[in-house]
Order: structure tokens, then sequence, then C-alpha cells
């Protein structure tokens, strides 16, 4: 968590342990506790990424169906700077793509709505169900189909004017839906079926648009 918070990125959530570091008792306020990753407490908090170290395979398991997540077992970097450098550039340059899972809307654009998928996102997550990969921003342009449904969150940011961002088809032809990150990150039967109907209506706003 002292990482994150270097980074000026504060986490809705961190184990007891973390929140006592005497060194950044100036830094955690509100900043709930999960006790030592009490999956109820993480679900509670419906978090947008999970970082965390070594865990058994069936907490992964159930971490990675709330959020991505990431698993940085003890010893990975040989220093803080190393550290610092590598969740930096996790947090600021990587990118997610989903599939037909439960993140993001996926089931509501893919299997509600019935979308094609790019061929990679076929072949690389859904065809192996993976709900979520993640990718430098560099290859983004390997992955973009016709429309790009975008969200941006995790205190995630975008240049609109990176030349791989200018350089994707859909973006040239300002084909790209800007998500609302409350409305699509929330997964149950009523979730979905609105994202599917809000989904619908963008693509119909933007097809009337073009004529």
């Amino acid at each position: 968590m002292p990482t994150l918070l270097l980074l000026d990125v504060k986490p809705v959530g961190a184990t007891q342990v973390d929140i006592e570091n005497v060194h950044i008792q100036n830094l955690n306020a509100n900043i709930e506790s999960t006790g030592e990753n009490s999956f109820e407490k993480i679900l509670a908090l419906q978090p947008d990424l999970i970082i965390s170290s070594d865990i058994e395979k069936s907490s992964f398991e159930k971490f990675s169906k709330m959020a991505p997540t990431i698993i940085i077992p003890y010893e990975t970097y040989s220093d803080v700077h190393e550290e610092v450098r590598a969740i930096g550039q996790m947090l600021g340059k990587d990118t997610y793509l989903y599939g037909d899972g439960i993140y993001k809307g996926g089931q509501a654009i893919y299997k509600q709505l019935q979308l094609t998928p790019p061929k990679r996102i076929k072949e690389e997550l859904i065809d192996k169900g993976e709900s979520y990969k993640q990718v430098s921003f560099e290859v983004l342009t390997d992955y973009a189909g016709d429309y790009i449904f975008f969200d941006i969150s995790n205190g995630g940011s975008l240049d609109k004017n990176d030349p791989v961002w200018q350089s994707v088809d859909a973006v040239k032809k300002d084909d790209v839906f800007y998500l609302d990150e409350k409305r699509f990150r929330t997964y149950d039967p009523i979730a979905v079926l609105n994202q599917a109907e809000e989904g619908a209506d963008m693509l119909v706003a933007k097809k009337q648009g073009q004529k």
C-alpha cells in the first residue's frame, strides 16, 4: 500500500497490517480495513483492481471474480525504486481488455447485444474463458474493433492526443463510447440488462448521427 500512496493512488481498502504501518499514519485516512484479506469485506468495497502478494490459488480465484487481480509475490523487485517504477507502469500505462465475462459490461456487450468481438479478443479471452487481459497501451491497435467501449476507472487516465490512441481506426472515426464507470462496474441481472440497453442506445444514437 505505501507504494500506491507514493504514486498518489489511494486504495479503497487494505489489510489491517498495512493500515497500521507507522510510516503512513498521515496518509491512510478513509482507507477501509479488509482484515487479513477478508473476501466479504473486499467484496463490499467493490474494487476496480486488486493487488496482493502471495495468496492461495483458491483465494486468487475468488478475488479475480470480483475484479482484475494482480499478484506480486514477495521479493519480486530488487529494491524499492524498481517496485515503484513497475507498479507505476501498471497503473499508468497498462490497459485492461475485457471479454464476455463479468467485468465492465462485457457480458452485456458481447452476450446480450451479440456484438462481434475483435479476432484477438475472441481468441485470447472469450475462447479461453478469460474475463480480462492486461496489455501494454502500445498494443491497443492489435485488439481494437470497429467500436470501442472505453472505461476509465481506478484513477486511470487517457491522453486523447497520444499517438497510439490517435492511430486506432475507431478513434479516427469517432466510434468510441466512454462508459459511466459507476453504471458499468456492477454485475448482476438488472445491471447487465441496463448495460445492454444503454449500449444499444449508444449504437443507435451513433448511427442516427451518421445519417
